[in-house]
């Protein structure tokens, strides 16, 4: 949890900005405060075009109005105040997938705010296409050595990019980039904001799901005495995916799509196990222990397993 004298700290001096107000409305939440107030300080700043700007009389802008659009969630995720910023924002969008405050300006942050901010209202006609041009845009702006201009821009586009990946494979030397940045101080660029945003994406890029779309299924496979079983085959059949499970017993699988699919344990010594799973997006299938009976001449040949699905958005089992 957030400590309580930093939470107190964002809630000083309240300034009558967009970026001010987003900041406000989850710290008071954490304080345990109502946030009526907050949702109509913030929609007297939206314009009358459905964007926001920095504070009232400020022209539109990306940044100010993803600001905005996180802040509403979820809350205020289906309120015409949150329908109008997305049109908005959907209607900025360049045609090359990008999002620009300024002509002579990085877009790299600007758009990475902006796909984190619309990926809460994908339901939305167009906020998908919105979000597979944009994600696509902002992968052509990484470098050759698999990083963006800085600390803090790679940290953003990789929390706008994740979401929309299925293999956790294609940020693998982003992270080991990010990773390597770090200071002997334990911070990256001796900056606690930055600091702060590049721990998110490599807190994000180690869940289960990346993107919240997917599944993914665990579990550990035991004998009848309950100790693990190292070396099983665990194989998801439709996907044709295969792992073996390590000293512990344990397996997984990540960024798995939604719909029906058929698990197959095997291991020398052990009667074949096969289960069917149905999942769902966003869910994390614990199957917890997983138990193997030996293979004798006389034993059955027919094995059933049952697992218990949690999910919970924050990352947490």
């Amino acid at each position: 949890s957030v400590p309580n004298a930093l939470l107190l700290k964002t809630l000083e001096n309240p300034l009558p900005t967009t970026e001010y107000r987003a900041r406000y409305k989850p710290a008071a939440a954490q304080r345990g405060q109502s946030v009526s107030a907050f949702f109509t300080q913030l929609e007297t700043l939206q314009n009358a075009d459905g964007g926001f700007g920095a504070a009232a009389g400020f022209a539109s802008s990306p940044l100010d109005t993803a600001w905005a659009l996180t802040a509403l969630t979820p809350e205020r995720t289906t309120s015409q105040p949150a329908q109008r910023a997305v049109g908005w924002l959907l209607a900025a969008q360049r045609a090359d997938g990008s999002w620009y405050v300024g002509a002579d300006e990085d877009g790299v942050v600007p758009t990475a705010l902006a796909v984190q901010a619309l990926q809460e209202y994908r339901n939305y006609t167009g906020v998908n296409a919105a979000l597979s041009k944009a994600r696509g845009w902002l992968m052509g702006q990484r470098s050759a050595a698999t990083t963006w201009r800085d600390e803090h821009s790679t940290a953003q586009a990789v929390l706008a990019v994740a979401p929309g990946l299925t293999s956790s494979t294609t940020l693998a030397p982003t992270i080991a980039a990010l990773e390597q940045a770090q200071r002997a101080d334990g911070s990256w660029s001796s900056d606690p904001h930055v600091t702060a945003v590049v721990l998110r994406a490599l807190w994000r890029t180690q869940q289960p799901n990346a993107n919240p779309d997917l599944a993914s299924v665990r579990g550990v496979v035991v004998n009848q005495s309950g100790q693990p079983i190292a070396g099983a085959t665990v194989e998801l059949v439709r996907s044709g995916l295969q792992v073996v499970t390590d000293a512990n017993g344990a397996f997984s699988f990540s960024q798995l799509a939604p719909g029906s699919e058929q698990l197959r344990i095997q291991a020398s010594g052990y009667l074949s196990l096969t289960s069917e799973l149905a999942l769902v997006s966003g869910q994390v299938l614990d199957l917890t222990n997983i138990m193997l009976r030996p293979a004798t001449a006389a034993n059955a040949s027919t094995v059933t397993i049952s697992g218990v699905a949690r999910y919970s958005d924050d990352g947490t089992q």
